[in-house]
């Protein structure tokens, strides 16, 4: 396989530095953005000039470009984007702040679209690339309570993901949604952050799943490093899978809502036809 040069956004920890490490491993070169810069300091002392470390919040529309252009200025382009910075919220619809929301939605879902807009004019040039847009389990789990507007959040960056796939496919760039399930990382506890009031009319939902997050933050079954391997073949597969769906629990999850779904639409199909001229 041919060298590669990768752009992860949110490398710091967990799945984002998984897939770095994995595309270090094979020998690419990657561009990491954090928050915090000195957190990739040791993938840098590591592998040396191969690794870009580079600081970034997403929601900075001056950072954004800064590092699309450093990028491209250090490793002659960019071949990989993975959307993978990201913020996570718990509280009802109810109970949740404009001001949380908002930052929620800058952050998972308008951070995401600029850093597409920056890479693509390089990627419509050379005529290939690819792009990754991490989304979450949430978006499949019909089941949840008290993380609406971080599932929203994903699923808006799933449906403009759909789309653009379409727009760019004929220009050579492919689009590609990741959704893991639980793994082992710092974002469930990190995204434990209730509001400052919650209604005793969710204590049963929004509110129990936030008690059961906080106590059980670390024990998901996922392998970050496992998903970096994973991501990494199926970039360099012939024909990428449009949605990439990993662990064996996300699966489960996934086929019981779109087999739901299925029988939801089957058992309405006649109301449905029913209001065609």
């Amino acid at each position: 396989m041919s060298t590669m040069t990768w752009l992860i956004t949110g490398a710091s920890s967990g799945l984002g530095r998984g897939i770095a490490r994995a595309a270090l491993l094979h020998g690419d070169r990657v561009a990491v953005t954090a928050r915090d810069p000195h957190k990739l300091e040791d993938l840098a002392d590591q592998f040396g000039d191969r690794v870009l470390p580079l600081p970034m919040e997403v929601t900075d529309p001056a950072q954004r470009h800064a590092v699309a252009a450093r990028t491209i200025q250090e490793f002659g382009g960019i071949d990989v984007l993975v959307n993978n910075a990201g913020k996570g919220h718990f509280g009802s619809v109810e109970d949740s702040t404009s001001e949380d929301i908002s930052l929620l939605f800058q952050t998972n879902f308008f951070g995401p679209v600029g850093m597409i807009r920056e890479v693509l004019p390089h990627m419509r040039k050379a005529g290939k690339g690819m792009i990754v847009n991490t989304s979450s389990m949430g978006v499949m789990f019909e089941g949840a309570t008290g993380n609406a507007y971080y599932v929203a959040s994903k699923a808006a960056l799933e449906m403009l993901s759909d789309v653009l796939g379409n727009e760019v496919e004929p220009l050579g760039i492919h689009v590609m949604i990741l959704e893991p399930g639980a793994f082992r990382t710092e974002f469930r506890a990190a995204a434990i952050q209730s509001p400052d009031t919650q209604s005793e009319a969710y204590e049963k939902t929004a509110t129990a799943s936030m008690k059961y997050l906080s106590e059980n933050p670390y024990n998901q079954p996922g392998d970050p490093a496992k998903a970096g391997e994973a991501l990494y073949v199926a970039v360099h597969m012939n024909q990428p899978p449009k949605v990439l769906i990993l662990g064996r629990g996300m699966i489960e999850v996934a086929t019981k809502t779109l087999d739901d779904r299925k029988a939801e639409i089957s058992k309405w199909r006649h109301i449905a036809e029913s209001t065609d001229y």
